[in-house]
């Protein structure tokens, strides 16, 4: 009689336990990434370099003859051209209500800076040489600087008035990028270019890359570094995570991957694997790569913030900038897999009560 009922038991088991799952199914939706695209410039002139952050999207502009920056605010559909000077602003870099660019206007590149809360434009160097390649986080603002023959990276602190040297090596130091205390730039000084890191908060330098190709164009956010590496000749994007100490090759796809940006678990970049330029994201929290350009037009220039990535894109015969927002949809639970557990549900049941049936008539006779 222990023997029946202990098998009965194990039906019973058995049956509660794929109901349960069968309901947990039927509760859960499977999220799907949509994008929806939206051209944000229509002036039949160029715009080049976009980036992004918060509701603010800037960008330089031919369309005065020379290079100026513009800005779109997203949370009020106007755009504003922001520099009005005859000489050309170029390679804008945004930070919430802070923009920073290269001004030629001194004859010489200079970085400025525009504060869009106030609507004042500020000289940040003011030194002979070359500066260019502004970056901004907070109030530091990084660029890349030929003051000292080859190019070094210095930083403005807008809270102290203070100008700091960060390299201090022989060799070139450029495209430099910061998110809160670090820096990171590619560095000559052994031979190809490496990732290099410095951290404000304890003034050490770190070399990230080791390998002996090159690596170029980092971004950073958190505690997250990306750039486009040479290694496996084609290039592609690698990423190496300060928390854990570990190096990442995200893209292994055998064509070209180009200009990473980086937001959160978000990494993009431009692919020609289609046989154009297009805008490919690779979700670090899912490890799953997405296509988010299909226009056949070749798109550039990728930059992130949370759900909103903006490009530039050659579709109408001329650069313009365009951006696309991501968001998850619910596409409801498998079919599939609800219809299959909902028949081996119900066949358990039956035979749960075929089987205690036969038992009761044996124990009986």
């Amino acid at each position: 009689m222990k023997h029946i009922v202990s098998k009965i038991t194990h039906r019973k088991i058995l049956f509660v336990g794929l109901i349960l799952v069968l309901f947990l199914l039927m509760s859960t939706n499977i999220l799907a990434l949509t994008i929806t695209e939206t051209r944000i410039t229509t002036n039949t002139s160029d715009q080049f370099n976009p980036v992004i952050s918060g509701n603010k999207i800037a960008w330089e502009d031919m369309r005065n003859g020379n290079y100026d920056i513009y800005v779109y605010d997203i949370s009020t559909s106007t755009e504003t051209r922001i520099t009005t000077n005859a000489a050309a602003q170029q390679q804008p870099a945004i930070d919430g209500d802070r923009v920073v660019y290269n001004d030629i206007r001194s004859g010489h590149w200079d970085i400025y800076m525009y504060d869009l809360s106030t609507s004042t434009e500020t000289r940040i160097t003011n030194n002979a040489s070359t500066q260019t390649r502004p970056a901004i986080s907070g109030d530091k603002i990084v660029w890349q600087d030929y003051r000292n023959t080859v190019t070094d990276i210095y930083m403005y602190d807008l809270s102290t008035s203070t100008e700091t040297r960060i390299t201090t090596n022989g060799s070139s130091q450029d495209y430099p990028a910061i998110n809160g205390n670090k820096i990171v730039w590619q560095d000559y000084r052994n031979g190809a270019s490496d990732i290099y890191m410095y951290d404000l908060s304890t003034s050490t330098e770190t070399r990230i890359t080791t390998n002996g190709s090159s690596q170029d164009y980092p971004a950073i956010n958190s505690n997250k570094i990306v750039w486009e590496d040479w290694r496996n000749v084609a290039r592609d994007i690698y990423m190496y995570d300060l928390a854990t100490s570990t190096e990442t090759r995200l893209t292994t796809n055998g064509s070209e991957q180009q200009i990473p940006a980086i937001y959160g678990d978000r990494v993009t970049y431009i692919d020609n694997r289609n046989g154009n330029w297009d805008i490919y994201m690779y979700d670090l929290s899912s490890s799953t790569e997405t296509q988010i350009t299909t226009d056949a037009a070749n798109q550039s220039s990728p930059a992130i913030y949370n759900d909103r990535i903006v490009n530039v894109d050659y579709r109408n015969g001329n650069w313009d900038v365009y951006m696309s927002t991501l968001s998850a949809v619910s596409t409801g639970v498998n079919k599939n897999i609800a219809s299959l557990l909902s028949i081996l549900a119900i066949s358990s049941g039956l035979l749960l009560v075929v089987y205690v049936r036969k038992k009761k008539s044996y124990a009986l006779s």
